[in-house]
């Protein structure tokens, strides 16, 4: 696949985040936790790497 675990697991949280920030009205919290991240600034850093929004900014532009 070209990426190394690390890197295919933690996109792989960002878009079951993705998923949750759409489609239920959890907190970013909660859903950065369930979607096993242990630290929530460390779930903002990796989100923000992928979309270049923070999770709360992507729901509310994405969100219908």
């Amino acid at each position: 696949m070209g990426r190394t675990f690390f890197v295919f697991l933690n996109e792989y949280r960002v878009n079951i985040a993705i998923r949750m920030l759409l489609h239920t009205n959890k907190s970013v919290s909660e859903i950065g936790y369930a979607c096993g991240y242990e630290s929530l600034p460390f779930f903002f850093k990796k989100f923000k790497q992928l979309h270049k929004l923070s999770p709360a900014s992507y729901r509310k532009k994405h969100k219908k």
